[in-house]
C-alpha cells in the first residue's frame, strides 16, 4: 500500500510522507502526525497498534483502522478456510484499563499455507471494538462497513473506523 501511495504522487507536488514502521520501534516522533492508517495492523496486536498510533498523532489528529468480526455472518467462509487448512481457533482475552475484551484467535501454527502469519486476534463483537477504541483514548470520527472479495470468501465485512485522537485541554 505504501509502494503504490509512494507511485501515485511521484512527481507531484504532495503534503505527505509515507513511512512504515512496526509498534515495538516506531518510526514516528510522538505528539507529531496529523493523520495515521492502520491496514489489516490490528489483528496483530491491538492493544499495540492503538498504542503506536495514539501516540504519534497530535491532539485532533486523525486515523483509519479496519477490525473484522468474529462471528460477523459475512466473515464465516474465512475463517472455515483457515480452520480447513489446519489454523486452529483459540480463546483468548485482553485487558485495557480495568475492561476485558474477548477475542478469538486464528492460530497459523499448524496452517498447511501460512505458518508464517502465527496468530491473529479478533474482536467478537461491534461493542467490544468500540468500548476498546474508547479505552484506548480515541473518540469514534466515524464507522462504515467494508466489502471486498478475497481467494476464501467472497464477501469478506471489515469495520473500518475513523478515529480521533482528542485536543489536550490546556490548564486554566
Amino acid at each position: 500500500l505504501i509502494k503504490q501511495a509512494q507511485d501515485k504522487y511521484k512527481g507531484k507536488p504532495a503534503s505527505a510522507d509515507f513511512v512504515v514502521g512496526d509498534t515495538k520501534h516506531p518510526p514516528i516522533a510522538d505528539n507529531s502526525a496529523d493523520i495515521g492508517m492502520a491496514v489489516n495492523a490490528v489483528i496483530y496486536s491491538p492493544d499495540a497498534v492503538l498504542d503506536a498510533l495514539h501516540n504519534a498523532l497530535k491532539g485532533g489528529g486523525k486515523c483509519a483502522v479496519n477490525f473484522r468480526v468474529y462471528g460477523n455472518k459475512f466473515n464465516e467462509p474465512f475463517y472455515s478456510a483457515q480452520t480447513e487448512k489446519g489454523a486452529k481457533l483459540e480463546d483468548d482475552e485482553l485487558a485495557v484499563n480495568g475492561e476485558r475484551f474477548k477475542l478469538k484467535v486464528v492460530n497459523y501454527a499448524t496452517h498447511a499455507d501460512l505458518p508464517q502469519l502465527e496468530r491473529q486476534v479478533y474482536f467478537t463483537s461491534e461493542d467490544d471494538i468500540e468500548r476498546f477504541i474508547a479505552a484506548k483514548g480515541f473518540a469514534i470520527d466515524k464507522h462504515r462497513k467494508f466489502h471486498y472479495p478475497s481467494p476464501d470468501n467472497k464477501d469478506n465485512e471489515v469495520e473500518v473506523y475513523t478515529l480521533q485522537k482528542p485536543v489536550a485541554s490546556t490548564p486554566q
